[in-house]
């Protein structure tokens, strides 16, 4: 995979987002209260990921239609959502942006979309009209709700863009499914939820150059664990540890912090590297001492691929940079992220109290955002 990242991204009107723009690190950790916005931004990414993948009308149907994703203005009519973003791969800039218009609640379709390769402007649409047509669809009539990136997904100036954002992961790990034997199936990527760990497992464990790295992670983390192999037991896979003494286990009879460990460790590990892996609340269920292996996991993963975290737990924060935390708040004007405000940013680089001390004091505060 082709080295790069989202450098910026602007949002407007998307959920609880009214106007956001935000420059990007290769790891952004988003810290916030339940409700603030967090998920809200990170879905951002997924619905451009599936509207490029499976089509526009999928991915608003699977948000449970436009109406549930745009924002409307006090007198009931809905706002334009826009959705830009600035990647570098491989030291060449792109700029993919599009916005999704509609007089009604249930109405939307293509208002503009633009795609830029470095200075190059490849192609630009407005409505049902062309300002810069591409020429493999010089002849082909605009069509209101399909993305034009994804019919020029194998262009040379977009091949790399458009592979990026559609191989990027979202993880929110759930032990219940996890835990029961898994039918056999495709092992790459690991999906959302871990449906498929065990043959992924299966998979990494006997190809993957990473093994070791996981297993030493896990030993890390789960007090007594020794190894872990995945075995077939009739028409199922079954994820089995083993111990120092010598017991096994199946994920049945594991806890539910052990499954998200394990789950999570494979989320950043599978190989080939996702372009960017996007982990919701990793702490959850995980012990506190356990939280520091997973941190150092998450910034080695930050070197393969694009990562961002949302959490609100202090002992998750407390090792990383300053400068890769972003605070994420709900105010009357809508969900706003920014970096931590310049009086306790002093404090943490004086190192007078820690990111996890101040969330436990006083809250981590974001600073203003810049006067436009």
């Amino acid at each position: 995979m082709n080295q790069g990242y989202i450098t910026k991204i602007t949002v407007k009107n998307y959920r609880s987002i009214a106007d956001l723009t935000i420059q990007m690190p290769k790891l952004t950790v988003l810290v916030g209260k339940n409700g603030s916005g967090k998920s809200n931004f990170v879905d951002v990414l997924r619905f451009v990921s599936e509207a490029l993948q499976f089509g526009l009308d999928s991915a608003v149907k699977n948000r449970g239609g436009i109406g549930r994703i745009r924002r409307w203005s006090s007198k009931g009519r809905p706002f334009d959502v826009l959705i830009s973003l600035h990647l570098v791969i491989n030291d060449i800039e792109s700029e993919y942006t599009f916005t999704l218009g509609g007089g009604k609640r249930n109405e939307y379709g293509i208002k503009r979309e633009l795609y830029r390769h470095n200075s190059l402007i490849i192609f630009e649409r407005e409505n049902d009209k062309w300002i810069i047509a591409p020429q493999p669809l010089l002849d082909l009539p605009i069509q209101k709700r399909a993305l034009t990136l994804l019919l020029l997904g194998n262009l040379p100036e977009v091949a790399d863009t458009y592979k990026f954002l559609t191989s990027m992961n979202f993880y929110t790990i759930f032990p219940n499914v996890l835990r029961p034997p898994q039918k056999p199936t495709t092992p790459y990527p690991l999906l959302e939820h871990g449906e498929n760990l065990a043959s992924a497992l299966r998979d990494f464990l006997s190809l993957s150059e990473w093994s070791i790295d996981l297993k030493n992670q896990l030993e890390k983390v789960v007090t007594g664990v020794s190894n872990l192999r995945v075995v077939q037991v009739g028409s199922y896979l079954v994820i089995r540890l083993k111990y120092e003494d010598g017991s096994e286990f199946d994920l049945e009879q594991e806890s539910d912090g052990t499954l998200r460990v394990l789950g999570l460790l494979l989320a950043l590990y599978q190989q080939p590297s996702p372009t960017l892996i996007a982990i919701e609340e990793p702490e959850l269920a995980i012990h506190p001492g356990a939280l520091a292996t997973l941190r150092e996991v998450i910034e080695e993963a930050a070197l393969r691929s694009q990562i961002i975290v949302t959490t609100h737990n202090p002992d998750l924060i407390s090792g990383f940079d300053v400068d890769k935390l972003f605070i994420v708040e709900r105010t009357l004007e809508g969900t706003e992220i920014g970096p931590i405000d310049e009086t306790q940013r002093h404090i943490i680089n004086e190192e007078l109290f820690s990111t996890s001390d101040l969330l436990r004091i006083e809250g981590l505060r974001r600073a203003p955002s810049p006067q436009v």
